[in-house]
């Protein structure tokens, strides 16, 4: 069947070794007052003695750009101060190159504080509440009083002796032509489109789409698309024009992503449009 054969060869993609050292982003299988940064920071078993009692994956969207991310959480056993200690990670889905978390989840505030890492080098802090991002921040390790936007949502989760997760993805870069109009002149200029997606256990299709057409006029969105089948079904449903944004993705040949527009005029320019064939 042309899925299975789609499916293979994101598995082969997602086996590359994450840059940061810490879980595998392609794919795994798992079975919340204040807190001081030191006790964040030592809450952990150093010699990760402990039962995973739980694992969550959250939707985020981060900072001054809102950029779409993935994060898978697990939990251990709850501490003497009444706090979960939590280690995971998370990645960026157009980037996708993870970046490690430790930190606890505070049932009394229900509210998560994890330290950021790349390669061992911290960089960056969140605090948030899963569905209130009027009480949710990133900030970057250099300078925690820089507090930008967060939002995070739950997505899927279970006990590890009951939930495996696996996460399929890929990434598309186009370069192409497009024409340039400068009064009675016509010339072509070399643009890129780009596009990211994760598949979190063929439910949710998390993508990052970006395209540069005609004249330069761009457009860029991302989201999270319901998986049906071979296809995804991304829907924003909204009484203003320019802001509802209906996108279909077929992913029924290999190694390629048909993005059809039903209809998002409110995320790109008046001659730019998200009708791309995406292809290895």
């Amino acid at each position: 069947m042309k899925f299975y054969l789609f499916v293979l060869s994101i598995i082969v993609f997602s086996c590359t070794p994450p840059e940061s050292g810490g879980g595998e982003i392609m794919s795994t299988s798992e079975n919340s007052g204040e807190v001081e940064v030191d006790e964040i920071e030592n809450d952990i078993d150093e010699e990760n003695e402990f039962e995973i009692a739980y694992t969550d994956v959250v939707s985020a969207k981060i900072g001054s750009y809102q950029d779409e991310a993935l994060m898978v959480l697990k939990q251990q056993s709850k501490n003497s101060n009444g706090k979960i200690p939590i280690t995971g990670y998370y990645f960026y889905v157009k980037n996708q190159k993870n970046l490690d978390l430790t930190g606890v989840f505070d049932p009394a505030s229900n509210t998560y504080f994890l330290t950021e890492s790349y390669k061992g080098k911290n960089t960056g802090y969140m605090e948030f509440k899963l569905g209130d991002g009027s009480n949710s921040f990133w900030s970057p390790e250099s300078d925690r009083s820089d507090k930008q936007e967060m939002k995070a949502k739950y997505l899927t989760g279970g006990n590890p002796e009951e939930f495996t997760l696996e996460l399929n993805g890929d990434k598309f870069v186009d370069e192409h032509e497009v024409p340039m109009y400068d009064m009675d002149t016509i010339y072509y200029q070399e643009v890129t489109n780009k596009f990211a997606y994760t598949i979190v256990n063929d439910e949710f299709f998390v993508f990052d789409l970006s395209v540069v057409c005609t004249n330069g006029h761009s457009g860029s969105v991302s989201g999270i698309a319901q998986m049906r089948g071979e296809r995804a079904f991304f829907n924003i449903e909204d009484s203003d024009e320019w802001t509802k944004c209906s996108l279909e993705f077929d992913l029924s040949v290999e190694n390629k992503v048909s993005v059809i527009e039903k209809s998002c005029p409110g995320y790109h320019g008046a001659r730019a449009y998200f009708d791309w064939e995406f292809s290895k």
